[in-house]
């Protein structure tokens, strides 16, 4: 058995599918095994994977007949793992050298189902960002692990046991469902900090600078699942903290679904997924004060289910640097 298993899934990503198989072939952990699922490239990726596979015997292509999209290609690979734990890595990114070697010596020296790594996010313009609060969020509390999954390890028992998969379908947000799911069955979920997976944003990659229809009806789709499971799942009353972060974290990629549309008349699918999800919060209380706080220009209408001036709002700021400036406004009117 492998320490690890790698699941690449490969799309018409000629142009920067070398610099993704070189940093996790060049990995100083070595006893790893690669799987790129081809999910029916009409570019030259199958031969260059077969290239690769030729001179890295732990390196497997499978190469798909019929084109079933990103979820289905991890699936595939989920199919045909056979590490002690696993992890995702998407063709157009690339990370650390030793990002698997000490992700893996941190879980197994905690017993972790889960460890996780930094992020290196790289902008459509080429700008860095790091947030360093995320990582020190989780050592605190499992649950904020609950975004970037491709910047942690997983259990293969773990995924195997609750049979958690990535659901077919969706265009964007099924691995924040495969996420949250896992990260509430682990046991633990260890930290390493300093050592980066390297997102990079591309305009046609699966969240682009404006998101289809099709996109923002997965999103929204996507946040209602996770609010089910939460609810299902979850047991709130034990862990308030990570309850409520989890429910305010599915509220802010609502409204990043709003900052990506330049579409008018898709605003009333998430504003009404953002009253839903207010509705079916257990905690209502803490979610409405962290409304009033960090979103004071729609808190109102969320509260008070105001369909109509909600989406006649975002219609009118729908751009990040509007909303916000709007935002801006409400708070210091509010302190005034």
């Amino acid at each position: 058995m492998p320490k690890l298993s790698v699941i690449i899934p490969v799309y018409n990503a000629q142009e920067y599918l070398r610099r993704c198989l070189d940093s996790v072939i060049n990995q100083t952990l070595k006893d790893i095994e690669i799987i790129c699922v081809n999910d029916c490239s009409t570019d030259s990726s199958l031969q260059i994977l077969e290239e690769y596979a030729l001179k890295h015997k732990n390196l497997k292509v499978i190469d798909c007949k019929v084109n079933g999209g990103e979820s289905v290609a991890r699936n595939i690979g989920l199919e045909n793992v056979a590490g002690e734990y696993l992890a995702f890595v998407d063709n157009d990114d690339a990370i650390d050298l030793d990002f698997f070697e000490k992700l893996y010596n941190k879980a197994k020296a905690e017993d972790a189902d889960i460890a996780r790594g930094e992020a290196h996010y790289v902008s459509y313009d080429g700008k860095s960002f790091i947030n360093k609060d995320h990582i020190k969020r989780t050592a605190r509390n499992k649950f904020y692990f609950s975004n970037d999954w491709w910047c942690g390890i997983f259990k293969t028992s773990l995924i195997k046991k609750h049979e958690i998969k990535l659901l077919p379908g969706f265009y964007i947000s099924s691995d924040v469902i495969f996420l949250i799911k896992a990260v509430t069955y682990a046991n633990r979920v260890a930290t390493v900090a300093d050592v980066y997976y390297h997102h990079y944003d591309r305009e046609n990659s699966g969240f682009s600078k404006f998101l289809t229809k099709e996109k923002i009806l997965s999103g929204v789709k996507a946040v209602q699942i996770v609010l089910n499971f939460l609810n299902q799942e979850y047991l709130y009353d034990k862990d308030t903290e990570g309850y409520d972060w989890l429910f305010e974290e599915q509220f802010r990629i609502l409204l990043n679904l709003h900052y990506h549309n330049n579409d008018a008349s898709l605003v009333y699918l998430y504003s009404d997924a953002m009253i839903k999800l207010y509705n079916c919060c257990e905690r209502a209380e803490n979610l409405y004060s962290f409304l009033e706080k960090d979103f004071p220009c729609i808190a109102h209408f969320i509260k008070n289910e105001n369909y109509r001036e909600l989406s006649m709002f975002l219609t009118c700021y729908m751009t990040q640097i509007k909303f916000l400036s709007e935002n801006l406004r409400a708070n210091l009117k509010k302190r005034k």
